[in-house]
């Protein structure tokens, strides 16, 4: 289901970012692999493009696991 057929416009209401000014190229590829293999709902009835890029870049993303 798609935010419109539940009565919410958004059509129109904000352009695709491509740039992103705030996260690292690390940081955001690494988000973007938890997708691979999907393709992201847009929330408009279409789907997300991925070509999406970092300006800044940083160290790799180091993942750590707590227990609490």
């Amino acid at each position: 289901m798609v935010l419109g057929q539940c009565g919410v416009n958004i059509r129109g209401s904000s352009p695709q970012l491509w740039l992103n000014y705030r996260t690292t190229e690390q940081a955001r590829a690494w988000a973007a692999s938890l997708l691979q293999g999907r393709s992201p709902d847009d929330l408009d009835g279409g789907r997300g493009d991925k070509r999406i890029q970092s300006l800044t870049r940083g160290s790799e993303t180091i993942l750590t696991h707590f227990a609490s």
